[in-house]
């Protein structure tokens, strides 16, 4: 009989072991797949002039508490099928290798593509949103890199400073840093969030102030609620036997409510919150200079430190280590084991997009304005004159008749801009339509293009004038005419032309 429970255990083992082994290797295939599943967009702001007057610090809260509202959006994200991580937003603060500018991007779930322009539109009137075909880098191919990642010092309960407590901006801190970076260095700061699971924390916050409001301190709340169920068995069962050893002494530790503790917790979980990835990573051409980088940015952390209540604290990553912190960087994959618990307001903090308050220099911004096209666009017409993309909508511009083509079409430009281009694609809607068309082009290379663009049912109506074929010479009476105007148009031109030679 126990030979054949030992077998059974053993059978038990084999088979968990054999699951852990599938699951795992999923999660890691979700993981990337999850990485590869997201779409990135580069956000700009205007950059408006400093508005200098004495409700600057109360407008500047306001500007930055606009983000809280774009976090809000990604609360829903759609939950994830059974063994596959939850799908998670990257929020990323960039100086890429090459480039002095500070970009802020993020990254979203493919099915969001369409929507999160109009989150972040929503609430920033002014923002450009670009999608960005092909991802950037702050790596240097034969340089150096550091990285290193952020976990609050106490538990996830207890808040950092934010915004609202702190004098200034905290971006400009970070920004700073990141604008000291030469073109050959790289770095940035890396903040991946994904929706809590439920309502647990916010329940469990509840239950840390009643605690507090008993009298506990909050670090021993914290404790009595947040510890693992087991080692609670095992502390209670321990309290049973000493009960009357360490009653008086917790009695005593426990008088008194603690009114600064009690606000930092509800100032907590009144919000809606997010578990965090805050990883931070620098490049450079030598080891010294990455770590060095990477210090600045982690020094910029310090203004969140909220006075005996909670802090962030660097974890480094060793050399071993640093090839798959670098991996998740770039997959943006969520890493549970470096996750922190932020709400809306302490991650709008860190991360949030620049107002015109800003005064760190090379932040990319918007250098011109978009404007919607008017509403009353003809939807069809003569010839298409390309496509508006506004807001993420897509609409074609049309020349709506020929006599508002006559009078009201005119091109200039420098070399280069694509004044041909533009007329070689409406000569070709022109001859797909049957209109008649006169070309005239004094290097030839127009002529070739309208060409090679002629479809065959109207092959047969082309008429090829070139003066410098001696094989077909072309006859042309500069001063033929039909009625007398065009006589005499044609001989003031004549003298004109002749009067531009002797000059």
């Amino acid at each position: 009989m126990a030979i054949l429970w030992f077998l059974l255990l053993a059978l038990a083992l084999i088979v968990l072991a054999i699951v852990f082994a599938l699951v795992f290797e999923r999660s890691e295939k979700n993981m990337l797949f999850s990485g590869l599943e997201t779409v990135l967009f580069l956000v700009m702001m205007p950059k408006n002039e400093l508005k200098k007057d004495d409700s600057r610090a109360q407008e500047e809260k306001i500007l930055i508490s606009q983000m809280e509202q774009v976090l809000t959006n990604f609360l829903n994200l759609r939950k994830p099928k059974i063994f596959q991580d939850s799908l998670s937003v990257t929020l990323e603060i960039a100086s890429q290798i090459g480039g002095e500018d500070i970009s802020f991007y993020v990254a979203v779930p493919k099915y969001l593509e369409t929507v999160f322009e109009k989150y972040v539109q929503g609430v920033y009137s002014g923002a450009i949103v670009q999608k960005v075909p092909e991802d950037y880098t702050v790596f240097e191919p034969q340089g150096q890199t550091a990285g290193a990642y952020l976990i609050l010092k106490e538990n996830s309960i207890f808040p950092i400073s934010t915004y609202q407590k702190l004098e200034k901006d905290p971006l400009s801190t970070i920004t700073n840093n990141l604008s000291k970076i030469s073109a050959n260095e790289g770095a940035a700061i890396q903040l991946i969030i994904r929706p809590l699971a439920g309502e647990d924390f916010r329940k469990k916050g509840e239950k840390v102030l009643s605690k507090i409001r008993e009298g506990k301190s909050p670090k021993n709340a914290v404790f009595e609620v947040m510890q693992n169920p087991a080692v609670k068995f095992m502390l209670d069962f321990v309290k049973d036997i000493f009960k009357k050893e360490i009653a008086p002494d917790l009695q005593k530790k426990e008088q008194g409510f603690d009114q600064a503790g009690y606000d930092a917790v509800q100032s907590k979980v009144q919000k809606q919150a997010f578990q965090t990835n805050i990883r931070l990573v620098a490049s450079a051409p030598s080891r010294e200079r990455a770590e060095d980088i990477l210090s600045h940015l982690v020094d910029s952390f310090s203004q969140f430190s909220l006075s005996s209540i909670n802090s962030f604290e660097k974890r480094g990553i060793k050399p071993s280590a640093l090839k798959k912190f670098i991996y998740d960087f770039s997959f943006r994959n969520f890493n549970a084991a470096q996750g922190n618990i932020l709400n809306t307001e302490e991650i709008a903090s860190i991360y949030h997009f620049p107002n015109h308050f800003s005064e760190t220099p090379y932040i990319k911004a918007v250098k011109t304005q978009e404007a919607a096209p008017p509403s009353d666009l003809p939807e069809t017409g003569v010839n298409l004159l390309g496509k508006v993309l506004f807001r993420g909508e897509e609409k074609k511009v049309y020349f709506g008749s020929k006599d508002d083509r006559r009078r009201h079409f005119y091109i200039i430009g420098q070399t280069g801009v694509g004044k041909s281009g533009f007329l070689r694609e409406m000569i070709r809607q022109d001859i797909e339509n049957g209109e008649g068309v006169a070309v005239i082009d004094p290097h030839g290379e127009l002529v070739e293009h309208t060409l090679a663009n002629i479809p065959k049912n109207r092959i047969d109506d082309v008429v090829l004038f070139e003066p410098f074929d001696q094989e077909r010479p072309m006859g042309l009476n500069m001063l033929e005419h039909d009625t007398p105007e065009q006589k005499d148009f044609a001989v003031q031109e004549m003298i004109a032309i002749d009067s531009l030679k002797m000059k």
